[in-house]
């Protein structure tokens, strides 16, 4: 007797898998080439960022309560020079006022010169007045007074030195002994002068928005000159404004005398 044929199943489903399969890639193979026509590669726009500012300080020592390396600033548009110190808190930059009550309870003739030199607005074509305001950096500690305030040019470092100029930053003139030197702020936070609605950008700001700087944070290390155990130590001060230079955090340990370059290009 001869046996029936086995039939075997198999073959059908794969069949129809295979058919499954050419009806979803007949279906969906528009929009994939759609997709894939989409998501090309975008030309890659080749931006490169600007570098951060070194700010190097006079060779200097000067204060009241101490001896600080100072920096030079250019106030105006006759280029008024003045020697400051740095400010971490103010976003301002702050210069003693070129007024004979900046010095008027002394004799001592030096005394415009130990404060940093002077800035006299009357002098500078570009400056406009904001008015009169409270000093308000540190009246936590009870130090305090008037200074007049304004808009104005102000450029880093001495005539040669290529430093960035910014216009319209804001600038504080003070005669106020609580403040026996003026300053230069590098906080990024802007100033409201009578609305929050349109306030003053900082230097900062002004450095970035117009793509001096890589960014809005610093790296500062304040200078000082002084005696430790039997031998002089001296660290020079530096800012680097737009980015942090670990550098700066290394030298302020050292127990020994340190001397930078000033002049050097790299």
């Amino acid at each position: 007797m001869r046996r029936p044929r086995r039939r075997h199943g198999g073959d059908g489903g794969g069949t129809l898998l295979v058919l499954c399969v050419l009806a979803a890639l007949n279906l969906f193979a528009p929009r994939l080439a759609y997709a894939l026509d989409v998501l090309e590669p975008r030309a890659f726009k080749n931006t490169s960022l600007p570098a951060p500012i070194s700010f190097p300080p006079d060779q200097n020592w000067e204060g009241i309560d101490g001896q600080w390396n100072t920096f030079s600033l250019r106030i105006g548009e006759s280029g008024q020079w003045v020697r400051v110190l740095i400010s971490t808190s103010s976003q301002q930059t702050w210069a003693v006022a070129g007024t004979p009550e900046a010095c008027a309870s002394t004799t001592d003739t030096t005394c415009f010169d130990s404060r940093g030199r002077v800035f006299n607005t009357s002098a500078s074509k570009s400056w406009i007045e904001q008015g009169y305001y409270r000093l308000w950096l540190e009246q936590n500690i009870n130090l305090g007074g008037n200074g007049y305030f304004g808009y104005d040019t102000v450029a880093l470092g001495l005539p040669g030195q290529n430093g960035p100029t910014i216009h319209n930053a804001t600038v504080g003139t003070v005669i106020s002994w609580d403040f026996w030197l003026g300053h230069f702020g590098v906080n990024p936070k802007p100033t409201n002068f009578s609305a929050f609605a349109d306030p003053a950008p900082s230097y900062m700001t002004y450095l970035f928005e117009q793509n001096l700087i890589p960014g809005m944070s610093f790296g500062y290390t304040a200078g000082n000159k002084y005696r430790m155990l039997s031998f002089l130590v001296t660290l020079p001060a530096i800012v680097n404004v737009g980015q942090v230079w670990e550098l700066y955090l290394q030298a302020s340990r050292l127990a020994a005398t340190t001397r930078l370059d000033l002049y050097r290009t790299t």
